[in-house]
């Protein structure tokens, strides 16, 4: 099972370095350099940047062990339920939900785009005096945000069809497709468990990660093979607090 804990730690850590170089030409400038102007005064700003990087790093130590706890956890079969697909199941499944988010991807832009338009209609001003110059940058914005939401989403649909077609659910994470998603570490718990009925029926994990305006959150939707949807409710009970 596979997670980005590396690449937080090499960019975090390289932000670091280069704050202890501006703290380095700062301390040169003030006690080697006469008449020092006020060109380097901006290297202040590294000091809020440095103390930002330095708790963000203890945060990530403690939600990686966290993280790797509850992997190995699954890995040693300490889990709730194992659910393996057929190909054509597994096929058919994520084909469903790669429509669904290409949909997602051309018409929630599109939708902030028209509203934008709609707004400036009722300014005559910036009807006529900027909307000319600045509405095809806004379109090309909104152009290239939806290539880029298609391009990833089609990616995490390509990576479906070759990754393990299996689910492993854990009390405190679920192993999908061979990548880990916990529920139990730092500023992320599990919000509503609940069962879509459909063909295929569903299991979906609120997943709730703590943001600046309180918890935001986002929802895995796990398909249920079919025959199991008794092993279903009895995973929710089990994961859901009394």
């Amino acid at each position: 099972m596979k997670n980005g804990f590396d690449i937080a730690f090499k960019i975090t850590w390289s932000i670091v370095g280069l704050c202890l170089i501006a703290f380095a030409i700062m301390l040169y400038q003030y006690l080697f350099v006469e008449n020092v102007t006020a060109d380097w005064d901006y290297l202040v700003f590294a000091v809020p940047l440095f103390i930002f990087c330095i708790v963000f790093i203890a945060i990530l130590y403690s939600t990686r062990k966290t993280y790797e706890t509850g992997q190995k956890e699954i890995q040693q079969g300490n889990y709730l339920t194992h659910w393996t697909y057929e190909e054509e199941e597994w096929s058919l499944f994520n084909k469903k939900e790669w429509k669904r988010s290409r949909n997602r991807a051309i018409y929630i832009p599109f939708g902030c785009w028209a509203f934008f338009m709609f707004l400036s209609l009722g300014d005559d001003e910036f009807r006529q005096d900027v909307l000319p110059i600045a509405g095809p940058w806004i379109t090309c914005f909104f152009v290239l945000l939806s290539i880029l939401l298609l391009f990833y989403t089609r990616f995490l649909y390509k990576r479906t069809l070759t990754c393990p077609r299996e689910v492993k659910i854990g009390l405190h994470g679920i192993s999908y497709g061979g990548y880990y998603t916990m529920w139990s570490g730092t500023g992320t718990k599990l919000g509503n468990i609940k069962i879509i009925q459909g063909d295929p029926s569903l299991i979906d994990f609120e997943v709730k990660n703590w943001g600046r305006y309180g918890y935001n959150s986002r929802h895995m939707k796990i398909m249920i093979p079919r025959g199991r949807e008794k092993e279903a409710e009895e995973v929710i009970t089990k994961l859901t607090p009394i």
